[in-house]
């Protein structure tokens, strides 16, 4: 990774906070998410606390049109790896986005229309990268984004207040999940790391059946 590729990545990881984290209070006063993108829950007694509709939904709502501005950006100035996976974020999270709005009628929850000012100020600097710089600034800001977003579904999946929103919550975890793995073995490939979680490559041998081995390296 070049010297600007490194400071893009770094900065991404500076305004992602502002970018993909819900700024938005529980309805209940069941936990939410603060400034710091982290999530707070209030327990209350045995049952712990609950995610209200609003909280979830506004949350999802917020990330997935981020995702799909992001996947959108993508497909214009990324390489043939960014704009494959931009293209399916673009799919995914606009299926998901329909889940979400009609989750939200049902509950009466008033939805974001634009991005926040946060998401808005990242998406316009990704827009002076190119090149090798933008689709690694790119990826970065990805995983900080879905590793949020899969924090905030599982609260949603297992503490959601009613049956319906866990349903959707618990729907979208595999898509998230999936674009999660996709994007880390595409900052491996452009970091040129290929170690396999548990597995140390001096003892490398042998039939390494399903591992990733098999990815492209910048500069071997």
């Amino acid at each position: 990774m070049r010297t600007h590729g490194k400071l893009a990545a770094l900065l991404a990881a500076a305004t992602l906070t502002t970018a993909a984290a819900p700024a938005v209070a529980p309805a209940h006063g069941g936990g939410g998410w603060h400034g710091n993108g982290g999530w707070h829950g209030h327990h209350h007694g045995k049952s712990g606390f609950r995610v209200s509709a609003q909280v979830l939904l506004v949350g999802a709502t917020q990330s997935n049109r981020f995702e799909i501005a992001a996947g959108q950006l993508a497909q214009q100035r990324g390489g043939d790896a960014v704009r494959a996976l931009g293209a399916m974020l673009v799919e995914d999270h606009t299926a998901l986005q329909q889940q979400v709005d009609a989750a939200a009628a049902a509950a009466g929850v008033t939805l974001p229309t634009e991005l926040s000012r946060g998401a808005q100020r990242w998406l316009d600097k990704l827009g002076t990268l190119s090149g090798d710089d933008f689709d690694e600034a790119w990826v970065q800001t990805q995983i900080g984004a879905h590793e949020k977003a899969l924090k905030l579904l599982l609260a949603g999946a297992t503490r959601g207040e009613t049956r319906e929103l866990r349903t959707v919550a618990q729907g979208a975890l595999p898509v998230v999940t999936r674009h999660l793995g996709d994007l880390y073995d595409l900052a491996d490939a452009q970091s040129g790391d290929d170690e396999v979680f548990g597995h140390d490559h001096d003892d490398d041998r042998g039939d390494r059946g399903g591992r990733h081995h098999g990815r492209h390296h910048r500069g071997r």
